[in-house]
């Protein structure tokens, strides 16, 4: 997701686009957009230009679930309009899986509608039916609200293994386990290790380690991430696809949060992290990196 909306930001939107994406005026700004982009309601669905389609559907989602909450959702059910594609589920009580925003559907709503505020609408309606929008609360929302793992994800498996497999790394290569307290201190204690651990040449990034030295350096990346979340908000997110060299997301596990003023996410990949130090024969890079995910 992150990826493909920083792509859409950069090659969708035009060069004159000035509101801050996951913020409310982007999305007013973007009806523009939609409208200038698509001449027809058909052309959202015809493949003539499927890439600014799916990053308008993107950020529209995403910013709905950064400020009122909620998931994406997505089912093969025959019996249901929205079938094959992703749709969303705000925490609002008029929303369920049975009855989703279809954000498909607003962006055709966008150009059917020439005189509607058709996104600003949908963004309203919903934010002002939270349970807590009158609640002290209410200007805190999208921070980290994204859902818990879905059972069968990749990330749902490594969220269940997490305390094992950390145990397991801390008593075994990582030996003595004490020096791993979850500070920010034993950070470069981490990046010393790596070095001492690895000779210089060793590159992970490129895939030049055995099967027990990946095994070892996991668990490095597992603690990265988890002394951050005991010092910062965030989570841990996992992506499903396939590892790529062009996108350093696809196929790893990384710690994000949101920044509270653009809601824009604030990421760590701890492999990344882990290969610079490799390459760089850095130790205080992995400190350096969790100063500059710290909230200023």
């Amino acid at each position: 997701m992150d990826p493909k909306i920083t792509g859409f930001e950069m090659f969708g939107l035009p060069k004159g686009f000035q509101a801050r994406i996951y913020t409310r005026d982007a999305l007013g700004d973007l009806q523009d957009v939609i409208r200038d982009r698509l001449a027809t309601p058909q052309a959202v669905t015809d493949g003539s230009d499927t890439a600014f389609v799916d990053g308008a559907v993107r950020l529209i989602g995403e910013t709905m679930i950064r400020h009122i909450g909620g998931h994406w959702h997505y089912t093969t059910d025959p019996d249901v309009s929205w079938r094959g594609r992703p749709v969303l589920v705000l925490d609002v009580p008029h929303i369920t899986e049975d009855d989703p925003v279809d954000v498909l559907r607003l962006v055709s709503a966008t150009i059917t509608r020439p005189g509607d505020d058709v996104l600003l609408d949908a963004f309203d309606i919903n934010h002002a039916a939270r349970p807590d929008a009158t609640g002290p609360e209410a200007t805190d929302r999208g921070i980290d609200t994204h859902p818990s793992a879905e059972p069968g994800t990749r990330l749902a498996s490594w969220l269940d293994t997490m305390d094992t497999e950390l145990h397991t790394w801390m008593h075994g290569p990582a030996a003595p386990a004490d020096r791993w307290d979850y500070s920010l201190d034993s950070l470069t204690t981490l990046g010393q290790w790596i070095l001492d651990r690895y000779p210089e040449g060793t590159d992970w990034l490129r895939g030049d380690i055995t099967p027990e030295q990946e095994h070892e350096l996991t668990g490095a990346v597992r603690y990265i991430g988890q002394t951050l979340l005991t010092h910062y908000p965030g989570r841990w997110w996992y992506s499903e696809g396939e590892k790529d060299d062009h996108n350093p997301f696809s196929g790893t596990a990384r710690i994000s949060r949101d920044d509270p003023e653009t809601l824009e996410p604030i990421s760590v990949v701890p492999e990344v992290t882990i290969g610079a130090v490799l390459r760089r024969r850095e130790p205080d890079r992995i400190r350096e990196k969790a100063r500059q995910y710290a909230p200023k």
